[in-house]
């Protein structure tokens, strides 16, 4: 009987898994602009649920875990939210940066932290990439 309750349970944790989307993507920027890539980690805290990604305050998108979303946006400060969480960070021109979004254990909320190149890249070939 626990089993069968316990089976039923994954499932309706499974089937409440929801895959990411864009929702509101900034104007392609006329000046150079630099490349900003936002990665949800893969982890089983929070894999039932998207996190809520927005740019300067404007919501860009909802990610799942393992998806990224890569933007190219206008150089200068930028801020990235999640939830409830903000990073801020200066971009210069015809650079790239990652930013990457940890879901912290027993809802404690999320942490964002710049990750190298080498990092992101990894993570990107096994990480689902939402399309604009």
């Amino acid at each position: 009987m626990h089993r069968l309750r316990l089976i039923a349970v994954l499932l309706l944790a499974v089937s409440g898994c929801s895959a990411g989307r864009v929702i509101n993507l900034p104007s392609v920027p006329t000046d150079p602009a630099a490349s900003l890539t936002i990665l949800r980690n893969r982890n089983a805290v929070g894999a039932c649920c998207t996190v809520k990604v927005s740019l300067d305050g404007t919501l860009v998108a909802r990610l799942g875990t393992g998806e990224y979303l890569t933007l190219p946006v206008a150089a200068g400060l930028r801020s990235v939210t999640a939830h409830n969480a903000s990073f801020a960070l200066t971009l210069d021109a015809g650079r790239s940066y990652y930013v990457l979004v940890t879901v912290l254990p027993g809802g404690a909320g999320f942490e964002m932290e710049t990750v190298p190149d080498s990092t992101a890249r990894r993570l990107m070939t096994s990480y689902r990439a939402l399309r604009r």
